[in-house]
């Protein structure tokens, strides 16, 4: 049981890392998106 937890733990621990990677590299692309738009 100790180690499901630990396991477990260590999963959302990476989710979250990768979540705020996303994020941040989402937010950053989002700006990108729109002005190619308007450009086109």
């Amino acid at each position: 049981m100790e180690r499901y937890i630990k396991n477990l733990v260590k999963f959302l621990f990476l989710l979250f890392i990768f979540k705020t990677l996303i994020y941040k590299d989402f937010i950053n692309f989002l700006p990108k998106i729109q002005t190619k738009m308007t450009l086109e």
